[in-house]
C-alpha cells in the first residue's frame, strides 16, 4: 500500500514561516513610518533615504559575512540592474508616500496591485501571454480601487472632488506600476545575481536621487530639532525592519513557491485593524469592501 506524501514538506513549512515573519516585519515597518509622519516633520522621502542608509549598511555586513561580491556585476547584467534601480526608486518612495497620504491599509492594498500589473508589464516588455482569468482578475481588482476612490460617503460628486481623488490615488497606482516593472526586470535577471545585490544598488540609487531633498529639509524645516535619540532610533528601526523583511522574504522564496506564499500576505488585515484601533482612521464599509476585493483577487 502506497503512502501519500504530505502536502507540505518541512522545507515548505519553513518557507511559509519565513514569509509570515517577513509580513510581520514589513507591517511593523509601515506602522513605525506612519508614527514618524504623525509625530515629526519628516516626510516619506526623508524616511526612505535614512532607511536606505541602514539597508545598505546591513547588506554590506551581510555580504562580507556571506562572502558575496556586491561590486562585481557582469556587463550584460549592469543595464538591467541600473534600470531596476531607477524604477525601484520610484517604487519605494511611492510606497512610503502612499502610506503618508492615505491610511496604510488603503495605501498598501492599492500597491498590492503590483502582481497583476506585473502581468501587464510582462506582456509589454517580454511578450508573455495573459489568460482570460488573469484579465478578469485585473478588472475586479481595479473595481476595488474605484470603490475606494469614489466612496460616496467620503466625497461630494463634483469635478473638484473627482480630480482631488484621482490625484490622491495616482501615487499608489503609479507605485504599483513601478514595482511591477521592477519585478519584471528582476525576473529577467533570474538567479544570476545574489538576492542582496539588486536591493543594495536600489538603496544607493535612492540616496543619490533623494538626498538633495533631505539637504533642503535641513535648511527649510524643523529637521534638526526632530532628530532626537528616540526619533533617530525610529528611523533606524524602519531601515532595519525593511532589511530584515527583505532577507526573510528572499529566504521564503528559496524554500517555497511564490503562489503559496501569496496566501499568507495578511499585512493589509493587520494594517486595517491598526488604522482603526490605534491611529483612529475612519475606514468606511465601502473602503473595506474595496480592500477585500483587491486582496481576494491578488491572493486568488
Amino acid at each position: 500500500m502506497e503512502t501519500k506524501s504530505a502536502p507540505f514538506s518541512m522545507k515548505s513549512i519553513y518557507g511559509i514561516l519565513f514569509q509570515i515573519l517577513s509580513v510581520i516585519l514589513f507591517t511593523i515597518m509601515i506602522v513605525v513610518a506612519r508614527y514618524i509622519y504623525k509625530t515629526t516633520n519628516y516626510d516619506p522621502i526623508e524616511v526612505v533615504v535614512w532607511r536606505s542608509f541602514v539597508l545598505i549598511t546591513f547588506n554590506f555586513i551581510f555580504a562580507h559575512v556571506d562572502s558575496v561580491d556586491i561590486i562585481a556585476i557582469k556587463q550584460k547584467e549592469s543595464k538591467t540592474v541600473f534600470y531596476r534601480s531607477i524604477v525601484g526608486v520610484f517604487g519605494v518612495t511611492g510606497f512610503f508616500a502612499s502610506n503618508y497620504l492615505l491610511p496604510p491599509s488603503i495605501g498598501t492594498a492599492i500597491t498590492k496591485l503590483n502582481p497583476l500589473m506585473t502581468n501587464v508589464a510582462a506582456v509589454i516588455i517580454t511578450n508573455e501571454k495573459v489568460s482570460n482569468i488573469e484579465v478578469f482578475g485585473m478588472v475586479l481588482a481595479f473595481g476595488g480601487v474605484l470603490m475606494i476612490m469614489f466612496d460616496p460617503s467620503k466625497i461630494n460628486f463634483s469635478l473638484k472632488e473627482y480630480l482631488s481623488q484621482i490625484y490622491l490615488f495616482a501615487i499608489p497606482l503609479l507605485t504599483a506600476v513601478a514595482q511591477s516593472i521592477a519585478f519584471v526586470l528582476v525576473r529577467i535577471m533570474g538567479q544570476s545575481l545574489h538576492y542582496i545585490i539588486s536591493p543594495t544598488y536600489l538603496g544607493i540609487s535612492t540616496i543619490i536621487v533623494c538626498f538633495p531633498w533631505v539637504l533642503g529639509a535641513l535648511s527649510f524645516r524643523g529637521y534638526i530639532s526632530d532628530l532626537t535619540p528616540f526619533n533617530a532610533f525610529l528611523l533606524f528601526l524602519v531601515g532595519f525592519l525593511g532589511w530584515a523583511g527583505q532577507v526573510t522574504s528572499s529566504k521564503a522564496l528559496q524554500l517555497e513557491k511564490a503562489a503559496r506564499l501569496t496566501a499568507v500576505n495578511f499585512d493589509t488585515v493587520l494594517l486595517l485593524l491598526i488604522d482603526v484601533f490605534y491611529f483612529g482612521e475612519a475606514i468606511s464599509v465601502i473602503e473595506i469592501l474595496g480592500i477585500t476585493l483587491i486582496m481576494v483577487t491578488v491572493i486568488g
